[in-house]
C-alpha cells in the first residue's frame, strides 16, 4: 500500500518533467492518483468518440491547487450556518456544520465541515443516497451529483477520519487511513464521532445534514475550541549547533548542510542509516520509513538537485535533478555539492548511508 499512495503523490510529474498529450487536449502524466483500471473505461469510450470526429476531452489530470487563501464571500457557508461558527481567519481553521453519513440501520459517522467553499459545496447539495466504494484499501469514496468549489480549499493532509474531496475526479474521500496529501485533494472536514465505522461502510449510504439543535444533550459535540500553543519538551539535540550530515553512495561522499528544524533533529537522533531507497520519476529516490518524522511542509516550487526532504510525515527524498514542482515538502537540508550524485544514484534502487560527518 506504501506503493500506492506513493503514486499519489506525483500526480503530475513524469520521469524528467515530460507529458503526455492524448486527444490533442488534456494531458495525462504518469503516475496518477487513481489507480489505471478505473478510468481505462472511460479512457478507450473517449478514444472510441474521437475516431468518429468527436471533440472529446480525456479526464484531466490533476493541475496544481490554487493559493490557499481565505474564501470568497460567494463561495462561504449560509449566513446562519457561519454565524455559529464565528470569525475565522482561514478555511481549514473555520468550524462549519455536521453532517453524517450512514448505512440503512447501521450506525452513523458524523463529520464536522470546514469554512470552505468546497465544504458548503457539499452541504448545499444533502441530503443525499449515493454508493459508496473502497478504494486503495485506505479511503471510501463517493461521487456528488455536483462538482465542488475548491476556491481558497485547504489541500487535505492529516490523519484517519479526514474528509476530503478529489477534484481531478469529483470524489469525495472518507479516510479510514492516513491521508496523506495530493495535487488537487482538498480537505472538506474531519470526523467527529464513528470514524471506526468508516472501514464498514459500502452499497448504499445515506449522507444527512446534522441539526445540532436536535441532538439528545448527551450526543451534542461542540466544535473544537483553539488551543492554546504548547511547548514541547526539549530534545537531545535542542539549542545545539546543527552538525553536518554525510550521505554516502558506494565510494561517492557527499556533505549535507542540514536546516536547524525539529525534521532535521529527529533524523540525526536515528543516525547511522543504511536505507535502500526506490526510484522514482528518474529525478529522485524516495525511502518510507516505519514512523512518522516531525513535519512543517510549504511548497518550494523549484526543487535543486542535491535537495533532502521530507514527504508527508514518512517519506524520505533526495533529488538528484533539479525541476519544477507544486507539491509540498519538509526541507531538511541540501547537498553542498551535487556533482556526481546522479551518477551515484544510478537507475533503479540505490544502498544511500547517512550518518553524521566527522
Amino acid at each position: 500500500m506504501k506503493r500506492l499512495s506513493r503514486f499519489r503523490r506525483h500526480p503530475y510529474e513524469s520521469i524528467e518533467g515530460a507529458s503526455f498529450n492524448i486527444l490533442g487536449g488534456a494531458q495525462f502524466h504518469s503516475p496518477s492518483r487513481r489507480n489505471i483500471g478505473r478510468p481505462l473505461a472511460a479512457l478507450l469510450l473517449s478514444l472510441s468518440l474521437a475516431a468518429c470526429g468527436g471533440d472529446v476531452e480525456a479526464r484531466p489530470a490533476p493541475q496544481a491547487p490554487p493559493d490557499e487563501s481565505p474564501p470568497s464571500s460567494s463561495g462561504s457557508l449560509p449566513e446562519s450556518e457561519a454565524a455559529a461558527t464565528g470569525p475565522t481567519s482561514s478555511p481549514d481553521e473555520a468550524q462549519g456544520p455536521l453532517i453524517q453519513v450512514q448505512m440503512d440501520g447501521g450506525a452513523a459517522v458524523m463529520f464536522r465541515l470546514n469554512g470552505s467553499a468546497a465544504a458548503s459545496s457539499l452541504y448545499r447539495q444533502l441530503p443525499l443516497s449515493v454508493g459508496i466504494e473502497d478504494y486503495a484499501g485506505s479511503e471510501k469514496i463517493f461521487y456528488p451529483p455536483e462538482g465542488l468549489d475548491t476556491s481558497g480549499a485547504p489541500l487535505a493532509q492529516g490523519p484517519a477520519g479526514t474528509l476530503a474531496y478529489y477534484e481531478p475526479w469529483g470524489d469525495v474521500a472518507l479516510f479510514y487511513g492516513n491521508c496523506g496529501g495530493a495535487s488537487g485533494l482538498y480537505a472538506l472536514g474531519e470526523a467527529v464521532s464513528g470514524a471506526e465505522l468508516i472501514p464498514s461502510l459500502a452499497g448504499e449510504v445515506q449522507i444527512d445534514k446534522v441539526e445540532e439543535d436536535a441532538l439528545p444533550q448527551e450526543a451534542k459535540i461542540p466544535a473544537p475550541a483553539p488551543q492554546a500553543p504548547q511547548q514541547k519538551p526539549a530534545s537531545p539535540m535542542e539549542n545545539t549547533a546543527m552538525p553536518q550530515l554525510q550521505i554516502t553512495v558506494g565510494d561517492k561522499r557527499f556533505a549535507v548542510t542540514l536546516n536547524d528544524n525539529e525534521t532535521a533533529r529527529a533524523l540525526m537522533q536515528m543516525l547511522p542509516l543504511t536505507l535502500r531507497m526506490s526510484e522514482m520519476n528518474g529525478n529522485e529516490k524516495y525511502y518510507y520509513f516505519s514512523d512518522s518524522l516531525p513535519a512543517d511542509a510549504g511548497r518550494p516550487s523549484e526543487i535543486q538537485a542535491g535537495d533532502l526532504m521530507l514527504y508527508g510525515s514518512d517519506c524520505l527524498v533526495l533529488f538528484y535533478e533539479s525541476f519544477s514542482t507544486s507539491h509540498r515538502y519538509t526541507t531538511i537540508g541540501r547537498i553542498d555539492d551535487p556533482a556526481g550524485l546522479s551518477e551515484a544514484l544510478g537507475a533503479g534502487e540505490a544502498a544511500v548511508s547517512f550518518r553524521v560527518a566527522e
